[in-house]
């Protein structure tokens, strides 16, 4: 489905409207919608999601993530955290969360929450470079140049060029 949203999203609505109490479908459809840009579509599913199954983590962590895409980032971090309140095993709650740090400039925030989601993903060089830029604007040099030098490593692997320029403009900045 990641490469045909179109298809997955009318799959979700059929399994909806065969049984519209499945909190779990509107939040996979509310994820299905938000990566084909149509937050205003998302944003009703991750609402209906929470309506039908307001204690389910992954309902939280749709509605977190979709906040994340919209810019919203105060209210990211709120529903992120109820998230991890409930699970706190689902560290893609920690990276969004992270990146909303980020993104408010709170960076030892931000870096606490890198940390906890480079300890089960240790390869993630968007995590990697997020902890460097928060490490950066807390002044430790040093570590910054360690995890962006391995996000662009790890960009490079991916095959991410446009990310591995960006890491090596943060290494440039490091150096300077």
């Amino acid at each position: 489905y990641l490469d045909d949203l179109k298809s997955a999203e009318a799959d979700l609505s059929k399994a909806i409207s065969l049984r519209d109490t499945d909190g779990d479908a509107y939040a996979d459809r509310c994820n299905t919608r938000r990566e084909a840009n149509n937050l205003t579509g998302a944003r009703a599913d991750c609402e209906q999601a929470l309506t039908l199954t307001p204690d389910r983590p992954f309902a939280l962590m749709s509605l977190g993530h979709l906040e994340v895409t919209a810019g919203e980032y105060a209210a990211a971090i709120t529903e992120l955290s109820k998230c991890l309140a409930k699970d706190s095993s689902i560290t893609l709650c920690n990276f969004y969360r992270g990146l909303s740090y980020l993104n408010l400039d709170e960076w030892a925030k931000a870096k606490l929450d890198c940390d906890v989601y480079l300890a089960a993903v240790p390869d993630s060089a968007d995590a990697l470079f997020d902890r460097a830029t928060a490490e950066k604007n807390l002044g430790d040099v040093k570590s910054a140049i360690v995890d962006a030098t391995a996000a662009l490593k790890q960009y490079k692997v991916n095959g991410d060029l446009s990310d591995a320029k960006d890491a090596q403009s943060l290494l440039d900045s490091l150096h300077g």
